[in-house]
């Protein structure tokens, strides 16, 4: 079956999940069902300040401000998580119960299990935060795997996180990228990274 729908928004970060899409526009937060209805669910206020990305995931959609990080359930706003003083979000990564932020000065600010507590509608209980040093500025890809995380930057390195661990050190580090990774994503053997010079590195797990 094929269904169009005529959107008069030019569109930006646009994701899918279940029987819904959402998208930005000018700044604003949209939601497409799945009769082809739009649905503003966030006019931004500050007109300088553009969503960084867009992330749906099961019943979750997150968008992503430098300043802020706003948390939708079920297309209802749960949560406003706001950057640390003086620093700014660049990314941000969704797992099967953490949350990964990266931060323009470097290091990658996890929230662990803050799934569980959002899905227990405590979205007021304070997460275990936990700060990753590594990079020695932003990081441009972050990706989940279970309790894995990886992460990429700038070094040309990929550097994989065990989050589960008590050590905040990385658990590898895989250096001599083409370039700094932009995009990753894996499966159950493999990672695949897309670096800046538009290469596609493929990696086999361990």
């Amino acid at each position: 079956a094929q269904h169009s729908t005529a959107i008069p928004y030019l569109m930006q970060h646009l994701q899918a999940v279940q029987t819904r899409a959402y998208f930005t526009s000018s700044g604003s937060f949209y939601k497409i069902d799945q009769e082809g209805g739009i649905v503003r669910l966030h006019e931004n206020d500050d007109q300088e300040e553009r969503p960084l990305q867009l992330l749906a995931h099961e019943e979750f959609c997150l968008l992503l401000y430098a300043s802020k990080l706003l948390v939708y359930r079920h297309d209802t706003l749960l949560q406003t998580i706001k950057a640390p003083w003086q620093e700014s979000f660049v990314l941000v990564a969704l797992g099967a119960t953490n949350l990964a932020c990266a931060l323009a000065s470097g290091p990658i600010q996890i929230r662990v299990n803050q799934i569980g507590i959002w899905r227990s509608n405590g979205a007021s209980q304070k997460p275990i935060t936990r700060k990753l040093r590594w990079h020695s500025q932003a990081a441009t890809c972050l990706e989940f795997d279970g309790d894995t995380l990886y992460s990429g930057g700038i070094e040309a390195v990929l550097v994989v996180w065990e989050i589960t661990g008590s050590t905040l050190a990385p658990e590898l580090t895989l250096p001599r990228l083409a370039q700094d990774a932009l995009y990753g994503i894996h499966s159950n053997q493999h990672i695949m990274l897309h670096s800046r010079d538009n290469t596609l590195q493929v990696y086999t797990k361990h």
